[in-house]
């Protein structure tokens, strides 16, 4: 599980997690930088359209780290 979810989540940390794991797992094959900047854009352009009543300003402010590498928890970390 990406989070321990008996703690909750706001809608900003949800839209946050979901834009993570898209650009893990689109983004972070792509070798062209125009390409990875396509991938950023649409990430951010279909949460906007598909996550209501969220402050996308907060929620997909790069950079989008997470971890987990000590427990079970994953948390948001700062660069």
């Amino acid at each position: 599980a990406v989070v321990n979810m008996d703690q909750g989540l706001t809608k900003e940390e949800l839209t946050r997690i979901w834009a993570h794991e898209g650009l893990r797992l689109f983004c972070d094959r792509l070798v062209d930088e125009e390409d990875r900047k396509w991938c950023h854009e649409k990430i951010d352009e279909i949460a906007q359209k598909w996550f209501a009543g969220v402050d996308f300003e907060t929620a997909l402010k790069r950079p989008l780290f997470y971890t987990s590498w000590l427990s079970k928890d994953t948390r948001k970390v700062e660069r």
